[in-house]
């Protein structure tokens, strides 16, 4: 089992391999993607939570036949053989799947079937997978012929598995390197407790805005960057009604998560563990004072 508190050692700080297309320090650009092998096992839940403090990364999510081929490389020299990747399936059917990115599932490599599995020290005959009478959660096998099929799988499974990253681009004034670079945009935390308009304007200081999230992966990844347990974050957006959304940078309102509306239009993010509320947003008092994150394009030339 991997211990979590060790996670935080490299949580905020990443350094960039100089390049139009870069990964941070730790993972390997495969295919478009940055991925990083972590070979001491975790049941899959350890898993997720072991990529997501990392850079709020996803268990691997293999797309197509590059990407399910692509993994093979990262196992190059390693004794692995099977390991997570970033799906799980609730019945007979890839209908049933979703990956790790809440994405629908359109390429599979599911085993047919006619293969012994060692489910809980069983050997069963599978009936082709997915099927979730084995388990909810999908591992990827890297022996047999050919490589790369996949099987369903008890989620407390000890296993190995694959964090992926999108990839960004080098800062080229050097600011982010304190800070944290990913998707091609610059994170700025400030951790001294501000109201929202103070913080915007601590924002414009470093030509930037306060942070604007445009996707669940986005938003997950800022969850990373705090520790739970500690108060709301603002960020960049205000709640003129219950169901609307305006960024203060002017960006489309392509990905919507209130959960809350309070008395004020301003909007935070939570991080109570206790109400399982890490990275739901809320409206609230303008007045009130957080901790904040500014975002801004990286200056990649």
């Amino acid at each position: 089992m991997i211990h979590l508190i060790l996670l935080f050692l490299v949580c905020t700080n990443f350094s960039l391999v100089y390049s139009s297309t870069s990964c941070v320090t730790g993972y390997t650009l495969v295919n478009q993607k940055c991925w990083m092998l972590v070979s001491q096992t975790a049941d899959e839940p350890t898993a997720d939570e072991y990529c997501r403090l990392n850079g709020g990364g996803v268990i691997a999510t293999l797309k197509n036949a590059i990407d399910n081929r692509g993994l093979l490389t990262i196992l190059n020299g390693t004794s692995v053989s099977r390991l997570w990747i970033g799906m799980i399936c609730t019945g007979l059917s890839p209908s049933t799947c979703r990956w790790a990115d809440t994405t629908t599932v359109q390429y599979t490599s599911f085993s047919s079937g006619n293969l012994d599995f060692m489910i809980r020290e069983l050997t069963l005959q599978t009936l082709g997978f997915p099927n979730d009478r084995f388990g909810q959660c999908v591992y990827y096998s890297a022996d047999g012929y050919p490589a790369g099929q996949w099987a369903s799988g008890p989620c407390e499974e000890q296993l190995p598995f694959v964090c992926e990253l999108p990839t960004t681009s080098p800062d080229v004034t050097g600011d982010c390197l304190d800070y944290a670079n990913y998707n091609n945009y610059c994170y700025m935390k400030e951790e001294d407790v501000q109201s929202f308009s103070w913080a915007q304007k601590d924002c414009a200081r470093h030509n930037a805005n306060l942070v604007s999230i445009h996707s669940y992966l986005e938003n997950r990844f800022i969850t990373s960057l705090f520790q739970e347990g500690k108060m709301d974050l603002w960020i960049g957006a205000l709640a003129p009604g219950s169901a609307l959304i305006v960024w203060t940078d002017g960006t489309p309102n392509n990905y919507y998560n209130l959960k809350n509306s309070g008395n004020g239009s301003c909007v935070s993010m939570g991080f109570d563990p206790n109400t399982n509320s890490t990275g739901d947003w809320s409206s609230g008092d303008c007045e009130a004072e957080y901790p904040s994150l500014c975002k801004r394009p990286n200056q990649s030339s």
